[in-house]
């Protein structure tokens, strides 16, 4: 059985995001990624129980940021999409850049992050990197 050491896989990512849809197992995979200690905590940060009122993203940001990260600093998070579209319309404003694309808020605020895109009817466990 081979062993990853975690300096090998921080080297590799410190920063990324699961855009994922319901019931693809990214659940599964984040739980996964949270255990290994060192691998960040990406768990759905921008998630809302239903009926309640959203907290400011201006105020919520800085503890999704601390929330996802892991003591050697990698930083995870897990989008769906209504998720993803709140982060599109309010993040670059709340980061003082209201005319720049989300991606390139995200690029400069998480150091170029990876996007991990789990794919699938729920049923399959494929998964894709983008960079």
């Amino acid at each position: 059985m081979v062993t990853l050491q975690p300096p090998l896989l921080v080297s590799m990512i410190n920063n990324y995001i699961i855009c994922a849809t319901a019931r693809s197992g990214s659940n599964l995979l984040c739980e996964l990624l949270t255990a290994l200690g060192f691998a960040g905590k990406p768990f759905e940060h921008l998630w809302d129980p239903p009926g309640t009122t959203p907290e400011p993203l201006q105020r919520r940001w800085p503890h999704i940021l601390q929330a996802g990260r892991s003591e050697n600093g990698v930083f995870g998070t897990k989008l769906l999409w209504y998720q993803a579209e709140r982060l599109e319309r309010e993040l670059p404003a709340v980061l003082g850049k209201p005319d720049v694309p989300l991606v390139q808020v995200l690029a400069a605020t998480l150091a170029d992050p990876n996007t991990v895109v789990p794919v699938g009817n729920g049923r399959s466990g494929k998964a894709r990197q983008q960079t």
